[in-house]
C-alpha cells in the first residue's frame, strides 16, 4: 500500500449555531486559498467557485478551482454528515486525501476522515499496456482491490413475506440509517441496492420499476445519497430476469441515473441482474444497447453484465465477450450460494470453472449465499469456507444476498428483527453470523486500505481470525 501522501489541509472553524467558516490551505503554492461560509444563507469569499452546495444539516458539498485554470483545474470536495469531528466523512484535492482539521486541531486519534471512497477514488479496470490485469480492479493509487460488502433484497420486497420498507428507509428508523449499519457496525465498503425491475407476474412485478418508476427511482436516489454521505460505494442494480424484454424502459431507467449520478465516482451499475433462460446472443445484444446510454453520461464508471441461467454461465461470456468500447470497464455477473445439503441444487460444480473463467474475463461476484441456491435450506459452514478461500484467491469482490430479516436461511437477521437494533448476536442468523465474522474482520470501511489486494499474499484469513489482517476487505 501506498502511504498516503496529503495535498493540503482543510480547517472547520464552527459554533454551536452551525455557523461555519471552511479554511483550504494547498501545499501546492499554485493553488489558491480560498474559504467558504455557510450560515442560513451561503456566501462565497477567496477563491471558491464551482461550488455545489447542499446546507441541510446533514449534507455539505463544495468545491475550490484553482489557477492557472486553462491548464489546470485544482477541485476540492468534501462531505459530512454534520460539523462534528465524528461525522466528517471525507476530503480531497483532485482524488488525493487533505488533512482534516477542527478549529485548528486535527481530528482525535489522528483520524484522516477517510472512508472507502475517499481511500481508493474512482475505480477502473487494469490496463494491460500498462503491466496491469485487465481483469482486476485497481483505485486511484494504481493499487488492486478487492470490495466486499452487502445487498439490499428486492426494493419491493417480492418474495419476502416480510415488510422490509425499513431497510430501504435511509431516512432512518428511530434515527438510524441503513447504510450508516452497513458501515460502521458491519465495515462493508460497499452496498448493492437491488432495484425490482421485472415485468412479468412470474417474478411479482408489484412496485417494480416498470410497475411504479417514480417510488424506484426515488429508492435508487435514497441509497446513492446515504452511500454517498458514508464514503461507500453502491451498486445500482436492475434487478431482474427479463430486462431485454423491455429494451426500451431499460435504457430509460439507465439514462436517469447515470445522468443523475454522472458525477458519483462511487457508483458502479448492474444492467442485468439474473437472466434465466436466455441465450448469451440476447444478453449481449441487450448490454450493446444500454452500456452506450450510461457512457453517454458517465464515461468510466465499472458496469456489470449479467450472465446466462442466474448468471453462472460465465463460460459464454468468455467465448464471446462484449468488444470494442462495450467492453471497457465491463465486469461479468457471477452468483453462487455455497451450501449442498441439496446434492441435486448445488453450485459446487462452478469451483473449478470460476477458477478458469476469473483468468480470461473480469468478474464480479454481485450475488452470492451461505445457504442452498434457493436461499433456504441447510447453511453448511465449511462449504462456505472452500467457497471464500477460492473467491480470496482470485481477489474477486462480492456481495452478500441478502440484508432482510426474510424466514430463510439466506437472510442476515432472524424474522422480525427491527432496524433500530445492534446488528450482532442473537439477531442474527447463521449466515448472519458468518458474513458478520468475515466483514468485521477485514474493517474494509474503517480500514478502507485493507482492500488493497498484496500480489503473493494469501487473502483468505477466516481460518486464523487471531492472526493480523491482510491487505484486503
Amino acid at each position: 500500500m501506498k502511504k498516503t501522501n496529503y495535498v493540503g489541509k482543510v480547517n472547520y472553524v464552527t459554533d454551536e449555531d452551525y455557523s461555519v467558516l471552511i479554511e483550504y490551505t494547498a501545499f501546492d503554492t499554485s493553488v489558491t486559498e480560498g474559504s467558504l461560509r455557510t450560515e442560513t444563507s451561503v456566501t462565497i469569499e477567496g477563491g471558491w467557485v464551482n461550488v455545489d452546495l447542499e446546507d441541510d444539516d446533514k449534507t455539505i458539498i463544495h468545491e475550490l478551482v484553482g489557477i492557472p485554470t486553462s491548464e489546470r483545474d485544482f477541485g476540492f470536495t468534501l462531505s459530512t454528515l454534520s460539523m462534528d469531528p465524528s461525522e466528517i466523512i471525507a476530503a480531497s484535492f483532485e482524488g488525493e486525501p487533505v488533512e482534516i482539521y477542527f478549529n485548528g486541531e486535527p481530528l482525535s486519534g489522528g483520524s484522516t476522515g477517510e472512508t472507502p471512497h475517499a481511500y481508493h477514488g474512482a475505480l477502473r479496470l487494469g490496463d494491460a499496456s500498462h503491466e496491469e490485469n485487465p481483469r482486476m480492479i485497481y483505485n486511484q493509487h494504481d493499487e488492486q482491490i478487492q470490495l466486499c460488502g452487502l445487498s439490499l433484497f428486492w426494493s419491493n420486497h417480492s418474495y419476502s413475506q416480510v415488510d422490509l420498507s425499513d431497510y430501504w428507509d435511509t431516512e432512518g428508523v428511530a434515527g438510524i440509517d441503513v447504510c450508516d449499519k452497513v458501515a460502521t457496525e458491519l465495515e462493508a465498503p460497499i452496498i448493492r441496492a437491488a432495484i425490482a425491475a421485472d415485468n412479468t407476474e412470474t417474478w411479482n412485478y408489484e412496485n417494480s420499476y416498470y410497475d411504479n418508476p417514480a417510488l424506484c427511482m426515488n429508492q435508487v436516489d435514497k441509497i446513492v445519497q446515504a452511500a454517498t454521505a458514508k464514503g461507500q460505494y453502491v451498486v445500482i442494480d436492475f434487478h431482474s430476469h427479463d430486462a431485454n424484454e423491455y429494451l426500451e424502459e431499460a435504457k430509460t431507467f439507465f439514462g436517469d441515473v447515470s445522468e443523475k449520478y454522472s458525477g458519483h465516482t462511487n457508483v458502479i451499475y448492474e444492467i442485468f441482474n439474473e437472466p434465466v433462460d436466455q441465450s448469451w446472443d440476447t444478453i449481449k445484444a441487450y448490454a450493446e444497447e444500454v452500456i452506450p446510454v450510461i457512457r453517454n453520461n458517465d464515461e468510466n464508471a465499472l458496469i456489470l453484465v449479467g450472465t446466462g441461467y442466474y448468471s453462472q454461465e460465465v463460460d459464454e461470456a468468455v467465448d464471446q465477450p462484449l468488444e470494442g468500447e462495450n467492453a471497457f470497464n465491463v465486469m461479468y455477473v457471477f452468483h453462487y450460494y455455497g451450501s449442498c445439503s441439496d446434492p441435486t441444487n448445488c453450485h459446487d460444480h462452478l469451483k473449478a470453472k470460476l477458477e478458469t473463467w476469473a483468468q480470461d474475463v473480469p468478474i464480479f461476484i454481485s450475488e452470492y449465499g451461505h445457504s442452498e441456491p434457493s436461499g433456504d435450506g441447510e447453511v453448511c459452514g465449511e462449504n462456505n469456507e472452500d467457497w471464500y478461500e477460492i473467491v480470496d484467491r482470485l481477489g474477486l469482490s462480492m456481495c452478500h444476498w441478502a440484508i432482510s430479516d426474510k424466514e430463510e436461511s439466506s437472510a442476515m437477521f432472524v424474522h422480525d428483527t427491527p432496524l433500530n437494533v445492534p446488528w450482532t448476536g442473537d439477531v442474527l442468523t447463521k449466515s448472519g453470523g458468518i458474513i458478520e465474522e468475515r466483514l468485521l474482520l477485514r474493517k474494509g470501511y474503517s480500514e478502507p486500505q485493507n482492500s488493497v489486494i498484496d500480489p503473493g499474499k494469501d487473502l483468505h484469513m477466516l481460518d486464523n481470525p487471531s492472526s493480523t489482517p491482510g491487505r484486503h476487505v
